[in-house]
Order: C-alpha cells, then sequence, then structure tokens
C-alpha cells in the first residue's frame, strides 16, 4: 500500500489551502504544494512573501505601482542630448545618482534618435533608495 506523504506545513503552503477554501475549493490534507500553487496563480493569485499572504495581482500593474497602489520606487528617466555629450551626460549622472543612493537597473545600449529636431535620447531605469 502507498505511503501518503503530508506536505510540509509551511506559513506558504498552509495559506494557500486556506485561500483555496475561501474560493470554494476543498483541498486535500495530502495535496502537494505545487498542486495548491498552480491552482492559486491559474486564477493571478500569487504569494506576497513579504505580507505572508496570497493576493490578487492584476498582470497588467505597472513597474512604477505594487498591485496595492503603493509606489516601487522605479523611476524611467529619459536623457536627451547631442549624441557627442550623451555617454558623458549619462556618467556624470549616473555618479551623481549613486551617491544618493539611487541603484541604475537599466540604462539603454543604444541612442535613439530625436522625434524632432536634432539629438538623440536615451533612457535609465532606477531604483530609489529606501527612506529611513
Amino acid at each position: 500500500m502507498p505511503v501518503m506523504r503530508v506536505p510540509k506545513q509551511t506559513r506558504k503552503y498552509l495559506a494557500a489551502r486556506e485561500h483555496l477554501r475561501s474560493l470554494g475549493v476543498s483541498t486535500s490534507q495530502t495535496a502537494p504544494a505545487e498542486e495548491l500553487y498552480a491552482q492559486l496563480e491559474q486564477q493571478s493569485i500569487f504569494w506576497n512573501a513579504d505580507k505572508g499572504v496570497w493576493e490578487y495581482s492584476d498582470l497588467s500593474a505597472s513597474m512604477f505601482q505594487t498591485v496595492d497602489g503603493q509606489p516601487t520606487g522605479i523611476c524611467r528617466l529619459r536623457l536627451m542630448a547631442d549624441p557627442r555629450d550623451m555617454p558623458r551626460l549619462a556618467e556624470i549622472l549616473t555618479e551623481a545618482l549613486a551617491k544618493q543612493g539611487v541603484v541604475i537597473q537599466e540604462k539603454s545600449d543604444i541612442q535613439y534618435p530625436n522625434h524632432r529636431g536634432p539629438g538623440t535620447r536615451m533612457y535609465l531605469t532606477v531604483q530609489l533608495p529606501k527612506k529611513g
């Protein structure tokens, strides 16, 4: 007779069972964690480890706001300059931002032509430091 293994009763697992129960889905005491998690994620409900809860996540949410409407601290900066000045501008801004604790997450690899007028543009994606 096969031995039924009871999954480890982690906070995430127990919360998944409870959340599914609240949705009217009954689960077995031995249901594998991956199975429960997949059922929730198919309904756009994801584990928020910081809060210790399963919550709905609108996949169209902005990079600038969390699902619950809080700012993420992520900002996109558009730099516009003469193409010959752009590398120096990006270097100066990167150094200045770093002194303030701002982390550069992404920097355009290329310069794009401006839509109007001379010059080029490039983008920086930055993460603001936590307050406090």
